[in-house]
């Protein structure tokens, strides 16, 4: 019965339910332990919410839809300590919390590019390594690095490697936003 209820929580649903949320619960300054955590919630309110709300129908099918919107990057533990559970941790959402960077993903779902296309789009460079100025030929109409200013690296591409490359510098990266730019 819950599996067919999680099928209705579409990428589109759970966004309209997490800013629903963001505008209706308590979201402020906390402490715990002596440490200060800005602008979160309580997730056993947010549980509550849920079911007072009929997004969910019970406390358990209320923590698989705050464990969705954890998933869907909508909220995160302020400490990234824990899934949602309906208990007294600290969640904030995302929308709250500085742009450090991150890996664009397309509104379609579609699974970000990796390192590997460039890997196999080339099998004569495996294990060779890459210059920088065949890495920016390379990278044209695959990624925003190209278009980059500053220096490219040298890489070698191997399947380990493009593993590598997609946790360190995603070949769909959106560099974070400071807000002194973007005020302007």
């Amino acid at each position: 019965m819950v599996e067919a209820r999680t099928k209705e929580w579409s990428a589109e649903k759970l966004s309209f339910i997490a800013r629903q949320a963001r505008q209706e619960l308590d979201v402020r300054d906390r402490t715990y332990h002596f440490v200060n955590y800005p602008m979160c919630f309580v997730a056993r309110d947010m549980a509550t919410w849920f079911v007072e709300k009929g997004h969910a129908r019970d406390r358990a099918e209320a923590v698989l839809l705050g464990r969705a919107l954890v998933e869907h990057l909508h909220i995160v533990h302020v400490v990234r300590d824990h899934n949602f559970k309906d208990e007294y941790l600290f969640f904030k959402f995302m929308s709250d919390t500085r742009d450090g960077g991150h890996v664009y993903v397309p509104e379609n779902g579609v699974p970000p590019k990796s390192w590997r296309v460039l890997l196999d789009s080339h099998p004569e460079l495996a294990f060779k390594d890459i210059n920088p100025h065949k890495l920016k030929e390379m990278l044209r109409g695959v990624s925003s690095m190209a278009e980059q200013d500053g220096e490219l690296p040298h890489v070698m591409l191997d399947e380990i490697n493009c593993q590598m490359y997609d946790n360190i510098r995603p070949l769909e990266w959106v560099d974070p936003v400071v807000p002194e730019q973007a005020a302007n």
